[in-house]
């Protein structure tokens, strides 16, 4: 019985020693490495990174841009919660001709007088074609139109455009008004995203049209264009609401001394006024 028992334990020991080397072979022990493919030597040309000045110099004017491009628009940020008013429209965007027009007599084509430093402009204004634009428009310039004074901190319903200036002149043929900031970053503190026809075109000089901002509130809010001559390339963008004259007035407007960096007129000049009425034929 001992000689079999023996037996036994030695059977056992030998397939536990066979357990033992299988697993060794499968492991790291018994296992062939591969060999390393080889890289051609021009690919290897390739791969090598050789230092070079010109495209170190490229990668610092791109950082540079970089974080130009970010300073200025966390500045354009702040300049947009500067003006975000604290408090909810109190017209909910909801505003038409008749609160526009209320008080206003006759039955004559609506007509905007623009009072300019360098004279009047008398702009027809399309109220069937662009009803809502013309009311923010009509609405604004007397004072019916309820919007965000940043001085204030409140909403006021005073007229808008009285003593804003003219903050750029185009290549001699787009004048733009309507800022409140005076520099185009500005608005009413809304904006108008429906309602807007675009089938009237910048076809003939003396446009009215107003500004399609493409912000960071995208829309359409108080900034104006007249234009001085044919600009097909703003009907994609801009709405036009009226029809100005006498072209003369305009382009004198036009032809102002620029600062050709930002467009600026060089000397001081203003929108007096707006006044809406109606002129009989």
């Amino acid at each position: 019985m001992k000689t079999s028992g023996l037996k036994i334990r030695r059977h056992w020991l030998i397939i536990w020693l066979l357990i033992c080397i299988c697993g060794f072979c499968t492991g790291t022990g018994c296992k062939k490495t591969a060999k390393p493919t080889e890289v051609e030597p021009e690919k290897k040309k390739k791969l090598k990174l050789k230092f070079r000045p010109d495209l170190k110099e490229k990668w610092r004017k791109m950082e540079a841009e970089e974080k130009a491009r970010r300073k200025k628009d966390v500045v354009e940020v702040r300049k947009l919660h500067a003006v975000l008013p604290d408090s909810p429209d109190p017209a909910e965007g909801i505003f038409t001709l008749k609160n526009a027009l209320s008080g206003i007599e006759g039955e004559g084509k609506l007509t905007a007088v623009i009072d300019t430093d360098k004279g009047s402009l008398f702009c027809e204004l399309f109220e069937e074609e662009e009803p809502f634009l013309v009311a923010n428009f009509a609405g604004l310039a007397r004072g019916a139109r309820p919007w965000w004074d940043n001085v204030e901190r409140k909403w006021v319903k005073k007229p808008f455009y009285d003593g804003l200036p003219v903050f750029a002149v185009y290549s001699d043929s787009i004048i733009r008004t309507g800022c409140p900031l005076g520099d185009g970053t500005g608005g009413p503190g809304y904006v108008i995203t429906q309602g807007m026809n675009e089938s009237m075109k910048h076809d003939v000089p003396g446009r009215l049209s107003m500004v399609f901002r493409s912000t960071l509130r995208p829309g359409v809010g108080s900034q104006f264009n007249i234009t001085a001559a044919p600009l097909e390339k703003l009907d994609k963008k801009d709405i036009v609401i009226g029809q100005c004259e006498p072209l003369s007035v305009i382009r004198e407007l036009a032809a102002v001394k620029i600062d050709q960096k930002n467009h600026r007129p060089v000397e001081s000049l203003d929108i007096i006024s707006i006044r809406i009425k109606r002129k009989d034929d």
